[in-house]
């Protein structure tokens, strides 16, 4: 978490704000995220988000979090189920996710989707042979967008041209 979510959910709990947390579905900070992702805050999945989100009121879910929920897509997922928000974002992504951001996201919510034509996963995407697409349309053709500020797994800088997709959740 990072910016306005992170400062609410770390203020629910902790008198000190600036701490980062990493959440699991059974702790205190946990059940205040699931809280708040139930309630519709504005808060945005952020999907592969390494360490800590770059987005405003983003919740990074990844296995190398230290601000968000470390841990897969998956695991979110099963742990939240339930919860639903308006909004994900997968920058780069390293694993399939289209069954579980469709089991997080509401009807008519976005799913965008950035990454370079050589990652697989975006690739399938771009291509409509992604497990998942089904419950998807898109609503913006792949577009090219400026690589500045994404990342490998690595944390090398990304090297190509990134490229974004967006979805939208069937209803």
């Amino acid at each position: 978490m990072v910016g306005e979510a992170g400062a609410f959910l770390a203020s629910a709990i902790d008198p000190n704000p600036a701490a980062q947390y990493s959440v699991g579905a059974g702790d205190e900070l946990g059940k205040a995220v699931g809280a708040t992702i139930r309630k519709g805050s504005g808060v945005l999945l952020d999907f592969f988000g390494g360490a800590k989100s770059a987005y405003k009121k983003g919740i990074s879910i990844d296995p190398k979090a230290i601000d968000g929920f470390k841990g897969t897509v998956g695991e979110f997922a099963e742990q939240f189920a339930g919860s639903k928000v308006g909004q994900i974002v997968a920058d780069n992504p390293q694993a399939t996710f289209l069954s579980e951001a469709t089991q997080l996201l509401e009807g008519g919510g976005t799913l965008t989707v950035r990454g370079t034509m050589s990652n697989k996963y975006f690739n399938s995407i771009v291509n409509g042979k992604a497990d998942g697409l089904d419950g998807f349309k898109v609503i913006q053709s792949v577009t090219e967008v400026s690589g500045k500020g994404f990342s490998r797994t690595d944390g090398q800088p990304i090297q190509g041209k990134m490229f974004e997709i967006i979805l939208e959740r069937n209803r």
